[in-house]
């Protein structure tokens, strides 16, 4: 997924609110540090690295998900 599919600046303002760095929550994920910048630059994601990251930030996945491709 693009960042035409998922809205990655609520990934980097997820992030901030929880005072963390890239490394940080790839560590707590179980990804690379590039897998985090990566989606939070929108220029790549899978479907299961955002669930994880949504989990992992308390939301629900339809609240990275751009509603078009939900519907999809």
């Amino acid at each position: 997924m693009t960042k035409d599919d998922y809205d990655n600046s609520k990934l980097i303002k997820l992030r901030e609110s929880k005072k963390m760095t890239q490394e940080e929550v790839a560590e707590l994920v179980g990804v690379s540090r590039f897998t985090v910048i990566r989606a939070e630059q929108g220029q790549s994601a899978s479907w299961k690295l955002l669930q994880t990251l949504s989990a992992f930030y308390g939301i629900s996945i339809s609240e990275l998900i751009h509603s078009a491709k939900i519907a999809a």
